[in-house]
């Protein structure tokens, strides 16, 4: 036929020759031999019959009559074993001298398998080896075989990252929920954000920004009282912020975590170092300034901070007058200051390493919408920064400023100036911020205007945040098995109110394990439970 196409060496080989003629005295093959031809019109000498036959018999030059008809020899480039036929690799004299039934007809190809999908940079980590069988003939032979080009790849057995996700090494995160490294199912928030600033800056990494209402408080209250005003600051600069919640944060219906303030690129707390009894009951304990690990001994399960641990590298909030900064009354509409930890936001600027960047690596995530998961909640870009001295009406402060005064706390207002008089005069002070937008919208008439992009509430909830640390430890106290009570107890809560309360055993979940829940109740004082033995 057309679609046989047979080579026509010009020199017959004489051991091809001795085969032939033993195989034409087989009678059943000489059959088959012929049968061969005939499918083959364009053959016409002794070699091209041979391909014939070894082409319709998938057969592989090569001679059983040197090796035997043994079983699968790895080295030997052609085989005389009754699986042979199987993969194509029998020797030219297998049928002759070692076939004694009919082969089995070969299986239909395999379809190929589809391509691994592509690798994200970086790649992940690599599947587990695969449990190794003892070796057999087959499986010996279909391992050679698979080697070969073109038999494809097997599929990957990881899954690809989600895309948007940065792949990090979470061996080394501190997490305690695995939702962490997940996207989370916030929704996006694009907002602007403030920054008072002096002639030099840098990018807003381990910061504190604010709303607008809220920097001009702090410009209010700590920067125009003194001349030349605190840290030179001349600038508001503006930033377009993407942000979303982890999923831990959800779960406890906030989008925001605690407000921490930054200081030379170095967070500085609030932070969580336990719990105190407080007559009855338990309150957060919360100490010093940056974190120490020395305090973890007293926060089991915890690797790290509270913070990071429990809710990932989440962009914190507080409106002004609440928790934790400043508590005071706040005359300054919608005043929200914000944290936004970058890399390694428990170390100062000039002790940043590569090595922190593995076990902090922040949430900020430039480059992609923010997913949600612990290592990318947000990230910026630049949006315009206006003078204060144009904001405020001030030609050149340098000589304007040695005969007035811009504000003084004490008469609450200036001396022969006026823009910032009346410090608690929320009519005033709504004035100022309204001010303040026009100057952005009038100097960047192509971006979003300010009142649009105002930020969404400030979510925090300094209960529900903190509630496991209203609760006594769960690592200490008489332990044991659950007993029936306490067991029916863990048994209403996986079937009935984990379904119908979640938010009554946060921070667990559905995946909550019987210990999990066991240590809850413990520490909660139902059911009769003792905390478990196993200190996980």
């Amino acid at each position: 036929t057309a679609s046989l196409q047979l080579s026509r060496p010009k020199a017959m080989n004489f051991d091809m020759i001795r085969i032939l003629l033993f195989l034409a005295c087989q009678g059943a093959l000489a059959a088959e031999l012929s049968s061969a031809l005939a499918e083959d019109d364009q053959c016409s000498d002794a070699e091209c019959s041979l391909s014939a036959l070894q082409l319709q018999r998938k057969t592989t030059w090569g001679k059983c009559a040197w090796y035997g008809c043994s079983g699968f020899v790895k080295h030997h480039p052609c085989q005389c074993n009754s699986k042979c036929s199987k993969y194509g690799n029998c020797c030219s004299d297998y049928w002759g001298r070692c076939y004694h039934a009919p082969p089995a007809p070969p299986p239909p190809p395999p379809p190929p398998p589809p391509p691994p999908p592509p690798p994200p940079p970086p790649p992940p980590p690599p599947p587990p080896p695969p449990t190794t069988a003892a070796p057999d003939e087959e499986s010996e032979e279909a391992a050679e075989m698979t080697k070969a080009p073109g038999f494809g790849a097997p599929a990957s057995a990881s899954p690809p990252v989600p895309k948007g996700v940065r792949v990090e090494d979470v061996t080394a995160l501190p997490w305690k929920t695995p939702s962490l490294n997940q996207p989370s199912s916030a929704p996006l928030y694009e907002f602007y954000v403030y920054r008072a600033v002096s002639g030099e800056s840098y990018p807003p990494l381990n910061t504190n920004v604010g709303s607008l209402a809220g920097v001009l408080w702090y410009l209010h209250h700590e920067v125009v009282i003194q001349a030349p005003r605190k840290f030179n600051i001349e600038r508001i600069l503006r930033y377009k912020v993407k942000m979303r919640a982890t999923e831990p944060l959800v779960k406890r219906g906030m989008h925001f975590g605690v407000r921490l303030a930054f200081d030379k690129g170095q967070a500085t707390g609030p932070f969580v170092c336990g719990r105190e009894s407080k007559g009855v009951g338990w309150e957060p304990k919360f100490c010093g300034d940056a974190f120490d690990v020395k305090n973890l001994a007293h926060m089991k399960p915890y690797k790290a901070a509270f913070e990071w641990s429990e809710f990932g590298y989440s962009v914190g909030c507080n409106n002004l007058g609440e928790y934790p900064f400043p508590m005071e009354k706040v005359y300054y509409p919608e005043a929200i200051w914000y944290s936004l930890p970058g890399i390694c936001p428990d170390l100062l600027f000039n002790k940043k390493d590569a090595s922190c960047e593995v076990t902090e690596p922040g949430g900020y995530c430039p480059g992609i919408d923010p997913t949600g998961n612990g290592t990318c909640t947000w990230n910026y870009e630049s949006a315009g920064e206006i003078s204060l001295d144009d904001l405020v009406g001030i030609e050149n402060y340098n000589s304007w400023r040695h005969s007035h005064r811009e504000y003084n706390p004490l008469s609450d207002r200036g001396t022969g100036f006026s823009w910032w008089d009346g410090m608690n005069n929320e009519t005033a002070n709504a004035e100022r911020v309204r001010q303040a937008q026009a100057v952005f919208d009038k100097k960047y008439p192509d971006s979003e205007p300010a009142a649009k992009m105002a930020p969404p509430p400030c979510d925090f909830k300094f209960g529900p945040y903190y509630r496991e640390w209203y609760r006594k430890d769960g690592y200490s106290g008489p332990c044991g098995k659950p007993g029936a009570k306490c067991g029916g107890q863990i048994a209403w809560i996986k079937s009935t109110g984990m379904k119908t309360h979640p938010e009554w055993y946060a921070p667990l979940d559905a995946d909550a394990t019987d210990d999990d829940l066991q240590r809850l109740l413990y520490q909660q004082g139902k059911g009769g439970c003792l905390r478990p033995c196993s200190d996980k």
